[in-house]
């Protein structure tokens, strides 16, 4: 059997079915890359390929009009491309956590740094090495072991590449949207909390290493070496070695945060898990980033810095140590006091003020201020907030530290050189599951309400770049092609529900988070009141506080049960004023400067206007989407063709659901809105005229193939508005889809018929 074509559009049938079966034939035959129109599909092999050689890359950049075939290398050559015809570009790589889309992202990366150098060197100061480098980085910091995946990005990203005219990269900066913060305190069975804390508590000799290669701050090498602290020549310098001690004692089996998975952690004995992920993240090339990081943030004071995010990540291990007690509904308190006086060491703030802002809370009556316990289920929740704002600061220094080292730092007479950008979005895939909140859970049986919507907004753009390049397609050959039908395709619907204002499902939520009483409950009554004349909305008849969506990729139902929590996501004022009080100054920095939560309650105090999750997710969307607006746009879907990540294994269902959330049967739709069936003219006059009495029947010889096959369709009876006549091959319309296979199917029953008088 022979291959299917390297573009699907040029299949016969565009049915799920077709699109499917032409996709596993390809990936059996090791061609994981296949087009659909202007969309590239790309399978995840869960093997090494011979894809990605210097041969391959030469191959890219220097081809002519034909492409060597579907490949993330073909795609990156043309945003080159039309980068140097002066236009921005974007590429959008989306798919469910295992897919492949973080390898897909730096194949792409690997060829513009490839494509960058070629006859002019290096662009920057090494600048190409530098942005592959930061990957390790951000792995560390932002990846975890899901059950779909080993190494999951656990948050959306956004890298921009700035080109001069002559095509060389200027300079680089990362935008994160949506880190799962939920990970840092909870993993469902099966998964792990983020690679940092496993290297943290594992992998301890390495990490010296690369705090001994980022620069001659002395501090910095004894974060975890206990020989270096011990040589410490005076008392001051050994008292501000003491939070740094502390961490040599830690071990994954003795943290709440890491312990919920007995059975990895017997896993992670035998394969040296942590050492593994040490030997990624503290390569030469990840140690220089850092330490050209260092040469561009003030040298040996932001070493310091860079000690107290380790120090950070260390503390939040020691946070979720805190045992508040067992009945959810007693009062609060520390049950081991020394967990709290470590902490407190190890971030140089009060002990007693920590524990009085764990187990207490503060409420102004009047003029004064009262002090009341809280039950320990409260200090619980004010305890693991504490946890991932902790964790958010050591996510978001990271991404600064790494963009101040990508910054663009060749001017001329004061002006940047950059004029142009090529945009890379890593976002989460479309997921459905048993369950469904407003943010990303580490369990698997949630999604995220963001999320989703992040990818109902992609679509719409997806839905109108596939229809506007195949109507390129027609114009390009000189095909006439009414408008189609988009009102199937159409997502605005959908859009409207979530994000309209007023009545949209995250003005309502916003609304009930700052009126009194508000509740859950209140939020669900609200959004049923206000959006019942929305068809996308439902109200499921078995689940109690949720509501329905019928997103483009299928209905999900979410739960409202602490979707109000969520989005306050509350951090306990109380806490933020101690950390900003730090005797460390470090530490003061990270938890000032950063217009995160603790910047949101002086704005709050401020009488600023309340913005929750939601809020802040709907103003970095919009300014995504305006970027990628105003470039040119390409889609890579990344897709996995069996859950057990082994190679060559084919599941039909898995594919099928991934090739609906992910759009792709969507990017079929709208091209079959014009002209589903693809038929060559010789089949045409080879069989179908065959239909038609010998005598009318339209000769290629006497007026020219395309001619003589649009003639055979007219006798046929099918309407000129139902078909078009391509150079190479006949297009029915809509209204003709099926047509090919009911004359295919007449023409079999009549050659039955002739067999059967023939034996008769």
């Amino acid at each position: 059997m022979s291959t299917p074509p390297d573009d699907l559009s040029r299949l016969s049938s565009l049915e799920e079915d077709s699109v499917r079966n032409a996709l596993r034939a390809r990936f059996e035959s090791n061609h994981i890359y296949t087009n659909i129109n202007s969309l590239l599909v790309a399978m995840n092999p869960y093997q090494q390929l011979t894809l990605y050689g210097s041969n391959m890359l030469e191959a890219y950049n220097t081809y002519g009009q034909a492409s060597p075939g579907p490949h993330v290398y073909g795609v990156a050559s043309a945003t080159y491309r039309g980068l140097l015809d002066a236009r921005s570009q974007s590429v959008i790589i989306s798919g469910e956590s295992g897919a492949g889309k973080t390898e897909t992202a730096k194949r792409f990366l690997q060829f513009l740094a490839y494509a960058a150098t070629q006859g002019s060197g290096s662009s920057n100061e090494g600048l190409e090495d530098r942005v592959i480098a930061t990957s390790p980085l951000l792995e560390a910091v932002g990846n975890a072991q899901t059950v779909m995946n080993n190494n999951s990005s656990r948050y959306g990203k956004y890298l921009m590449l700035q080109f001069d005219l002559s095509g060389k990269i200027m300079g680089a900066s990362i935008k994160t949207y949506l880190l799962e913060k939920t990970r840092v305190v909870r993993q469902s069975k099966g998964e792990r909390n983020y690679h940092v804390f496993y290297l943290l508590t594992q992998g301890a000799a390495s990490l010296a290493g690369l705090l001994r290669g980022c620069g001659s701050c002395y501090c910095c090498f004894r974060l975890l070496s206990a020989a270096s602290a011990a040589s410490a020549a005076s008392a001051a310098s050994a008292a501000h070695d003491q939070p740094a001690l502390s961490c040599l004692k830690l071990v994954g089996s003795e943290f709440s945060y890491l312990a919920q998975n007995e059975d990895l952690q017997k896993t992670d004995k035998k394969a040296g898990f942590a050492l593994r992920w040490s030997a990624r993240l503290f390569t030469d090339s990840a140690r220089a980033t850092l330490a050209h990081a260092n040469r561009h943030l003030a040298g040996s004071e932001n070493d310091i810095i860079l000690l107290w995010v380790w120090t950070l990540c260390a503390a939040i291990l020691k946070v979720g140590n805190v045992d508040l007690g067992k009945e959810a509904d007693g009062e609060a308190k520390v049950v081991d006091p020394a967990v709290v006086v470590e902490i407190a060491a190890m971030l140089r703030i009060d002990r007693t003020n920590l524990t009085n802002a764990l187990t207490t809370r503060r409420i102004k009556a009047g003029s004064e201020w009262v002090t009341s316990p809280v039950n320990a289920s409260t200090a619980v929740n004010v305890r693991d907030g504490l946890a991932k704002a902790m964790y958010q600061r050591v996510f978001s220094w990271m991404v600064m530290r790494i963009n101040a080292n990508l910054a663009n730092m060749q001017l001329d007479d004061g002006l940047t050189r950059a004029r142009f950008f090529i945009g890379i979005l890593d976002i989460f895939g479309f997921e459905i599951f048993d369950e469904n909140s407003l943010e990303q859970a580490s369990c698997p049986a949630s999604t995220s309400l963001c999320i989703n919507f992040t990818n109902e907004k992609l679509q719409a753009t997806f839905n109108q770049a596939v229809f506007h390049a195949a109507m390129e397609e027609n114009a390009e050959e000189d095909v006439n092609v009414e408008v189609a039908d988009m009102t199937e395709i159409d997502n605005q619907e959908v859009i409207e529900l979530i994000e309209g204002k007023p009545g949209g499902i995250l003005s309502i939520l916003n609304e009930e988070c700052v009126v009194p009483k508000g509740s859950d409950s209140s939020f669900a009554e609200k959004l049923f009141a206000q959006c019942s004349a929305n068809k996308r909305l439902k109200k499921p008849l078995k689940k109690k506080d949720a509501f329905q969506i019928s997103h483009f990729a299928g209905q999900v139902t979410y739960t409202a049960t602490g979707i109000l929590e969520k989005n306050k996501d509350p951090v306990s004022e109380d806490l933020m004023v101690i950390l900003k009080g730090s005797d460390e100054p470090a530490v003061r920095q990270l938890f000032t400067d950063s217009p995160d939560e603790a910047q949101l309650m002086l704005d709050r105090k401020k009488g600023a206007k309340f913005q929750g999750v939601v809020a802040k997710f709907q103003q970095q969307l919009a300014e995504l989407l305006a970027i990628v607006e105003s470039s040119v746009t390409h889609f890579v879907r990344c897709i996995k063709p069996n859950l057990i990540k082994a190679p060559g294994v084919w599941e039909d269902e898995i594919v099928s659901k991934q090739l609906r959330c992910s759009g792709v049967m969507e990017a079929v739709r709208v091209i079959a809105a014009g002209y589903p069936d693809r038929v060559p003219h010789s089949e045409i006059l080879g069989r179908f005229a065959a239909l038609i009495a010998a005598d009318e029947r339209p000769s290629a010889d006497k007026e020219g193939e395309k001619s003589a096959a649009s003639r055979t369709l007219e006798k046929l009876k099918l309407e000129p508005k139902e078909f078009s006549t391509w150079p190479a091959e006949w297009k029915p319309g809509a209204g003709g889809s099926g047509f090919a296979h009911r004359c295919r199917t007449l023409l079999t029953l009549l050659h039955s018929c002739e067999l059967c008088a023939s034996a008769g």
